[in-house]
C-alpha cells in the first residue's frame, strides 16, 4: 500500500515491465492507504500516480482507494481487478495470438526471478504446452548489508545493491 510500500513501486514496475517483459497496458495496480488524513491521501496518491505514469501504465488501469486491507478486502480487490482486466484479456485470447493470457496477482514486494537467460514469455509458453494453468515460486526475503529488513529502499539504486543478501524463513517448532 501507499502507506509503507510506495518506495518499492518504481522497482516493482521496472522489474515486471522492464525485466520480465509484461506490457504496461496489462498492468493493473491497486494502490491504497489507510490514512484518514485527506492531505496525506492526496500526497501518497499523487506520488503513486507519477510513478505509475512514468512506467507507461495507463492510469485508467489503476485503482486508488482508502480503507483497511485484510484477506477479505484483498479477495474483493483482486476480483475487481480481474473484472477490469477481463475485456482486454478476452480480446487478446480471441485474437490471432498463439499465446494464452496469464494473470499474476503480485504484491509490490514480490519480484519473481527466472533462470539466467530465461524469459517470462518462454516460461509461460512452455507451461501452456505442458498443460499447466498455474505456477508458484518460493518467497525469499532480501536483507540489507546490516541484516535489516525494514530500511526504506531508495528508488534510484537497484534493490539488489541495497539488499545484497537473502534469507529464507524456516519454521521451527
Amino acid at each position: 500500500g501507499a502507506d509503507r510500500h510506495l518506495p518499492l513501486l518504481s522497482h516493482f514496475l521496472q522489474h515486471w515491465i522492464g525485466t520480465l517483459g509484461v506490457l504496461p497496458q496489462f498492468v493493473y495496480p491497486d494502490v491504497h492507504t489507510t490514512s484518514v488524513d485527506a492531505e496525506i491521501q492526496v500526497e501518497r496518491f499523487a506520488t503513486a500516480r507519477k510513478i505509475i505514469n512514468d512506467a507507461g501504465v495507463p492510469l485508467i488501469n489503476t485503482d486508488f482507494w482508502v480503507g483497511h486491507f485484510d484477506s477479505i478486502s484483498r479477495k474483493a480487490r483482486f476480483d475487481k481487478h480481474l473484472k477490469l482486466a477481463f475485456p482486454e484479456l478476452h480480446r487478446h485470447n480471441h485474437s490471432k495470438s498463439k499465446s494464452n493470457v496469464w494473470i499474476a496477482l503480485a504484491d509490490v514486494d514480490e519480484f519473481p526471478q527466472l533462470e539466467p537467460g530465461e524469459s517470462l514469455a518462454a516460461r509461460l509458453n512452455q507451461l501452456d504446452k505442458d498443460g499447466f494453468n498455474m505456477f508458484t515460486g518460493a518467497n525469499v526475503d532480501r536483507v540489507a548489508a546490516d541484516g535489516s529488513l525494514q530500511s526504506t529502499p531508495q528508488s534510484e539504486i537497484p534493490l539488489i545493491q541495497q539488499y545484497p543478501y537473502f534469507g529464507v524463513k524456516i519454521n521451527q517448532k
